[in-house]
C-alpha cells in the first residue's frame, strides 16, 4: 500500500496533507494483469480508478466484431468514461482492458462523489482529467470523420516506427487502432508498398519514404 500511495503523492502533488491523509484511507490498491476487463457495456459503474503503472484501453466493437479504441488510461489517469458514469448515474457503454499489467488505486462512488463536492482540488485533479481526456477524444474523433483513411494510416506509420524505420504490428491490429477494416489497411498498405513508400514482410512493416508519407498529410 505505501508503494501505492506514494505514487498517488505524486499524481496529487498540491493536495493537502491532512486531506490526502483522508483520501489515503478510502482508496484500495488493485494489480490487474494484462488483458483483464475493467468494464462492459451495460456494466454499472460502482467505483473511480487512477492508474498508476501500466495501460488500459477503452473501446466499442460493433455488431459484425469490428474494435475500435477510443482512447487510453495511463499512469497518472483517470478514465473518461467512468468518470462520466459516476456522475450521471449511467451504465457503461464500451469496454475496458487492460493492455499491460496495471497497478491502480479505486475509490467507491459514494466516496468519490463526496469528494468531487467536497475537495477543490481533488475536483479539480478529476475535471482536469476529464478534460484532458475528452480533448483527446474530439481529436479522435475528427480524425475519424474528417481525414482519410490514407493520410491516418501515414501518420500512424511515421509516429509508431522504431529507430530501423519498422512498425512490428499486424494489419489487424493497425486497422483497431485507426478506427478501420483490416481489409482496407492491407489494401492501402499493398498501395503503399507498389508507390515505393513502405516494404511489407511477415509481423513486420518498414519505412523507407518517411518524406512521402508526410506529404500525404
Amino acid at each position: 500500500m505505501k508503494k501505492y500511495l506514494e505514487q498517488l503523492r505524486t499524481v496529487l502533488p498540491e493536495y493537502p496533507d491532512d486531506a490526502f491523509e483522508r483520501l489515503a484511507q478510502l482508496v484500495q490498491p488493485i494489480t490487474l494483469p494484462k488483458n483483464a476487463n475493467l468494464f462492459s457495456p451495460g456494466d454499472s459503474c460502482k467505483q473511480a480508478f487512477i492508474v498508476m503503472s501500466g495501460t488500459a484501453r477503452v473501446e466499442v466493437v460493433s455488431d459484425t466484431g469490428r474494435e475500435v479504441i477510443l482512447y487510453r488510461v495511463e499512469p497518472g489517469q483517470t478514465c473518461l468514461m467512468t468518470t462520466a458514469c459516476l456522475s450521471s448515474d449511467t451504465s457503461y457503454s464500451a469496454y475496458g482492458i487492460t493492455e499491460t499489467a496495471v497497478d491502480a488505486v479505486v475509490l467507491g462512488k459514494a466516496e468519490f462523489l463526496t469528494l468531487i463536492g467536497r475537495c477543490p482540488v481533488f475536483r479539480q485533479f478529476i475535471l482536469g482529467s476529464y478534460g484532458a481526456r475528452f480533448a483527446e477524444f474530439m481529436v479522435f474523433v475528427e480524425d475519424m470523420l474528417l481525414q482519410r483513411v490514407d493520410v491516418r494510416l501515414a501518420k500512424f506509420l511515421l509516429q509508431n516506427r522504431d529507430g530501423s524505420g519498422a512498425i512490428k504490428q499486424t494489419h489487424q491490429h493497425i486497422a483497431t487502432e485507426l478506427g478501420s477494416a483490416r481489409e482496407v489497411i492491407s489494401r492501402l498498405l499493398k498501395e503503399f508498398e507498389r508507390k515505393g513508400y513502405v516494404v511489407l514482410h511477415r509481423g513486420r512493416i518498414e519505412v523507407v519514404k518517411a518524406g512521402a508519407l508526410a506529404e500525404l498529410g
